[in-house]
């Protein structure tokens, strides 16, 4: 038994280096509503990010588009708010200085409710890359 646990470890797609192809869930993101959450999105050491997309699913077969970046363009800097849906206006925020690192991580700040659900962020380059996270927005506990 002590052989399969590392064995698994390797093959588990939870594990170990991600391929360009890869789409899994990598992360469930609890956060209490009213507060901010951070949707994780990282390539590996090394690996600059110039262009990403951040979606969320919205039960259909379209995705409502949460923060698009392409080279330094993005909502409210060189690139019209139009295509952002109204939901996110003015919540996202991303981490500028960390791009050169390859992280596409996003902020949602005072989330809502509605927040919930699974988001797809989307890496351009150096080949195709998906992250999905599951957000969800806990409301007021009663004990």
């Amino acid at each position: 038994m002590k052989l399969l646990l590392p064995l698994f470890c390797l093959l588990s797609p939870a594990f170990g280096p991600v391929s360009a192809q890869d789409k899994r869930l990598v992360d469930v993101v609890p956060v209490a509503e009213g507060a901010d959450a951070l949707l994780p999105c990282a390539l590996g050491s090394g690996l600059s990010v110039d262009q990403f997309d951040w979606r969320k699913d919205s039960g259909g077969e379209e995705k409502e588009e949460v923060f698009f970046y392409d080279k330094g363009s993005y909502y409210g800097h060189g690139r019209s708010e139009q295509y952002q849906s109204q939901q996110f206006r003015g919540r996202v925020e991303f981490f500028k200085e960390r791009l050169e690192s390859g992280n596409a991580s996003i902020t949602i700040q005072n989330t809502r409710l509605e927040d919930n659900g699974t988001y797809t962020c989307v890496l351009f380059k150096p080949q195709r890359h998906e992250v999905n996270v599951r957000l969800n927005v806990v409301g007021d506990l009663i004990f």
